[in-house]
């Protein structure tokens, strides 16, 4: 049992081990000996019917309780003859529950994501967001702040958002420094094309298929509505996902449950935020230390009439909870200091914005209208379209 679950943690220690050979025989261990802590992982998730990423626990635990020695190998007395029954009761579970999973389909994607966007997500984003762009264009707000572009993604994003009339979802992940942009809707295939060419954006064959790349940055036109950009080596992964049946990475999904389903656009960070740039002196100069302690945030925005916010992030401890309230306390009350004199009307925009901890977590709320927006332009990230 101890080894399981030293063997569990697999992906970290293949990063430590030095030289080549010794993880080589790390991943040997672990294809070979029963893997009992991923096993259990596995089994509850498909229990609860949460998405299942791999199966490989399951055979390999399996295979291994039933290549055991029999007790009359082994001469074992009664103790040795029960345990031997356990093991091989757990290879047939484990046997069953792998069975189930070739025909076991994975759960649906949260948030109404569309299943095909979500199989072809990077298995190693940390940040997840959505923008229901068919939402978004009914927004009262869509022309003015939301047309032509995404609040995230650069370049990437950038390349996309020319369709972006075409688009009705899109799904951006954020792996390290890289955004991978996915997006789904009634786009006319061969005029984006035709478009690409006439602006001398190269074309090349990506991972098999017809693409355009410029700058690092690949874009990958598919059946079906669909469309793939973002770094070249994640495009190519991503496409390797294409019509196949593949859960979205199980981290995210029970976060997504608490995001409204509802909502025009979201964003789900685990474990460490990146790193912002801030002033180095003032309260904002603490933020960036204060954002290392946390280990979830989520965020979302409902624009049907305005904007409807709601964010959470939960932090290592209550001390760390209590830091970043405080600065956010500390952040409202500077602009309430701010304010100009001849727009008092900002000042209902603060009185809208609650802000609670409790214990590790820390949560705001917002309710502004669109007529309220129009106070904030320039102010709180709110700046017109281009």
């Amino acid at each position: 049992m101890i080894e399981s679950k030293i063997l569990a943690g697999k992906r970290t220690m293949v990063k430590l081990l030095s030289p080549e050979w010794s993880r080589r025989l790390w991943k040997a261990l672990y294809a070979v000996l029963p893997t009992v802590s991923d096993l259990g992982q596995t089994a509850s998730n498909y229990l609860w019917q949460r998405p299942l990423e791999r199966w490989y626990p399951g055979w390999s635990s399996g295979l291994f309780g039933i290549g055991a020695p029999s007790p009359g190998h082994l001469n074992l007395h009664a103790e040795g003859f029960l345990m031997h029954r356990i093991v091989h009761l757990g290879a047939l579970t484990a046997m069953l529950l792998a069975g189930a999973g070739c025909s076991r389909k994975p759960a649906d994607p949260p948030l109404g994501i569309d299943a095909r966007l979500a199989a072809m997500a990077p298995r190693e984003a940390t940040i997840l967001a959505g923008f229901r762009m068919d939402r978004i264009r009914k927004s009262p707000l869509y022309e003015t702040y939301f047309k032509g572009r995404l609040p995230m993604g650069g370049e990437t994003s950038r390349e996309m958002m020319q369709f972006q009339e075409q688009i009705d979802e899109v799904l951006a992940a954020v792996t390290g420094k890289e955004t991978m942009v996915l997006a789904r809707g009634r786009m006319d295939r061969a005029a984006i094309e035709t478009k690409l060419r006439s602006s001398k954006t190269p074309e090349e064959t990506i991972a098999g298929r017809k693409g355009f790349a410029k700058d690092g940055v690949a874009l990958v036109l598919l059946d079906g509505g669909l469309a793939v950009a973002g770094p070249r080596a994640q495009v190519e992964d991503a496409l390797s996902r294409v019509d196949k049946t593949v859960a979205l990475p199980a981290r995210f999904f029970n976060a997504a449950q608490t995001v409204p389903a509802d909502s025009s656009m979201w964003v789900i960070s685990v474990g460490r935020l990146p790193g912002f740039t801030m002033p180095e002196r003032g309260n904002l100069a603490n933020l960036p230390r204060a954002l290392e302690h946390v280990e979830l945030a989520t965020a979302s925005a409902d624009l049907s009439s305005g904007v409807r916010m709601a964010a959470a992030a939960t932090c290592t401890s209550d001390e760390d909870a209590k830091q970043i309230h405080t600065l956010f306390r500390g952040m409202i009350g500077m602009a309430r200091l701010s304010t100009p004199n001849d727009n008092p009307e900002l000042l209902k925009v603060f009185d809208r914005i609650q802000l609670v901890q409790t214990g590790r977590s820390v949560k705001i709320d917002a309710n502004l209208p669109a007529d309220v927006i129009q106070t904030l332009d320039g102010a709180l990230g709110f700046r017109r379209s281009r």
